[in-house]
């Protein structure tokens, strides 16, 4: 028995239709427990709702960037070096980095670990991921891209360049880092508004 060209499409769309709903229900369910156990940085839950409540994208794991203070020999050492403090927000960086790390140094060896955000959206179609890049791109996130999905559809990632690590004294080489990262939060702010203002579902 022969199938025309036309039954053989629907069944694949319909496929595709149902692994993306799949896919999608997951995440979101998946979101809303890490809300629930406050494992989701503060200052992007607003963004990654607004764009969860959009039906064509849904979210994975996103951070919106953080300065690190790393106690350890070597940094690359996971299982050496421990994590003492972590700051999200610039202005609390600034009031206390350099007490922290001061404090630290007595006892040892410290790094600075600036790690910028990274976003990740899955989005229904090719042009909605292009869409997202553009806008990452021109808020700064020159990493910015996307590949296929195992959903179905296609896995933007939204990125500056690499993290940058600091082995430092000096309190005004220290605080540029905290300057870098309110940077960075302006930049997600652009990325948030440009994304929100131009990506529409209907189009897709």
């Amino acid at each position: 028995m022969t199938q025309d060209a036309s039954s053989s499409t629907g069944g694949a769309n319909n496929n595709r239709d149902s692994t993306w709903g799949n896919s999608r229900a997951s995440a979101l369910n998946r979101f809303k427990s890490h809300l629930e156990k406050g494992l989701v940085d503060s200052d992007i839950i607003e963004l990654l709702k607004q764009l969860n409540e959009k039906e064509c994208l849904f979210t994975t794991s996103s951070c919106s960037g953080r300065v690190v203070l790393i106690k350890g020999d070597d940094l690359l050492d996971k299982k050496g070096a421990s994590l003492l403090h972590v700051w999200h927000d610039p202005s609390i960086c600034r009031s206390e980095i350099c007490s922290a790390l001061d404090s630290v140094n007595e006892n040892g060896i410290s790094w600075l670990s600036l790690q910028p955000p990274i976003l990740h959206i899955v989005t229904r179609s090719r042009g909605l991921a292009e869409q997202i890049v553009k806008c990452g791109k021109s808020a700064g996130f020159k990493r910015s891209c996307y590949r296929e999905h195992r959903s179905g559809g296609f896995l933007v990632e939204v990125a500056a360049y690499d993290k940058t690590h600091v082995f430092a004294r000096d309190c005004r080489i220290i605080l540029k880092l905290c300057d870098i990262l309110e940077e960075y939060k302006r930049r997600l702010d652009v990325f948030g508004k440009c994304v929100l203002e131009k990506v529409d579902c209907r189009y897709t």
